[in-house]
């Protein structure tokens, strides 16, 4: 019985040796973790507000973009409305961009022509009688103009950035529609 406790006893402690020696590695894997994540989590931020300020970039991409639409919209409605630099286009761009990011500057221009079956001869868009241009075309050509809305913005990056020779705070988004006005 004596042999079979002393076997016992020497297992045990043999038992309890390794288990000290584990804790000791878990002790120090514990570390190394912390040290890891204190290393990594610069770069997964600086990867986050990379994406965040791409997705603005996008964003206002886009409001810029369906405001130069906008404008073009409201001036195809007619030959009135497509003047070059109507107020009004600028007021159609405005009231679809907001106020709250900024302001843009919109400007247009036409472009006239004769139609003849989708092919588009260019003329001046100051020319008083359009029949007699167009009919000397062809006799199935009509007048036809198409406007073109630039609109342009500048802005800046959610998070300020410090300004070196290369990178600036700011950025410029310009964007550009033409739609074709309608006869009336």
């Amino acid at each position: 019985m004596k042999a079979l406790n002393a076997v016992l006893k020497k297992a045990s402690n043999r038992r309890r040796t390794q288990a000290h020696g584990r804790e000791g590695i878990l002790r120090a894997e514990r570390g190394q973790s912390l040290i890891e994540l204190a290393m990594i989590t610069p770069l997964v931020l600086l990867l986050l507000v990379g994406v965040i300020e791409l997705g603005w970039f996008a964003y206002l991409d886009i409001l810029v973009a369906n405001a130069a639409r906008a404008g073009a919209a409201y001036a195809s409605q007619g030959t009135a409305q497509a003047t070059p630099n109507n107020p009004g286009i600028q007021g159609a761009v405005n009231y679809d961009f907001g106020t709250q990011y900024g302001t843009l500057t919109a400007t247009s221009s036409n472009a006239c022509g004769c139609d003849t079956g989708g092919t588009v001869t260019t003329e001046s868009c100051s020319i008083a009688d359009t029949r007699t241009v167009c009919g000397a075309i062809g006799p199935n050509s009509h007048w036809v103009v198409a406007v073109t809305v630039n609109v342009s913005g500048t802005f800046s990056w959610l998070l300020p950035l410090p300004s070196y020779a290369q990178f600036s705070n700011r950025f410029t988004l310009t964007k550009s529609c033409t739609m074709r006005v309608a006869q009336q």
